[in-house]
C-alpha cells in the first residue's frame, strides 16, 4: 500500500525532491520570513494542491517550525523554528528565490 503524502517521512528515506522543497522552505522563513503556496507552485512547477501537500508534509516533519500567516496560502516562523540565517550562506538564498546561478549575478 502506498504511503499517504501527509504521514511523516523518516529522513533516511525522503527524496533528492523532498530535501530539496524543505530547504525552500527553511531557506524562505529564515530569509524572509514568510513562504507562500504560490512560492512552491513558482518555484517547482506544481500544482496548488501539490504545493499544499508539500507544506503540510514540512508541518507534519517540522511541528511548531511553520505556521499559518495572515496572508491567504502563507505561512510564517512557528514558535520552534530555529533557523537562523546566518548559518547559510547568501549565495544559497539567491540561488533558492531566484532559481538563479551566481554566474548570473554579475
Amino acid at each position: 500500500m502506498a504511503k499517504s503524502m501527509t504521514q511523516p517521512t523518516s529522513p533516511d528515506v525522503r527524496t533528492a525532491q523532498t530535501v530539496e522543497q524543505f530547504r525552500y522552505i527553511t531557506f524562505m522563513l529564515a530569509f524572509e520570513g514568510v513562504v507562500t503556496n504560490r512560492d512552491l507552485r513558482e518555484y517547482f512547477a506544481v500544482s496548488q494542491v501539490q504545493s499544499s501537500r508539500i507544506i503540510r508534509r514540512y508541518q507534519d516533519e517540522h511541528r511548531g517550525f511553520m505556521e499559518r500567516g495572515s496572508g491567504r496560502g502563507e505561512y510564517v516562523p512557528g514558535p520552534r523554528f530555529q533557523c537562523d540565517p546566518a548559518h547559510y550562506e547568501i549565495g544559497g538564498y539567491f540561488q533558492l528565490r531566484w532559481n538563479d546561478s551566481p554566474a548570473s549575478w554579475v
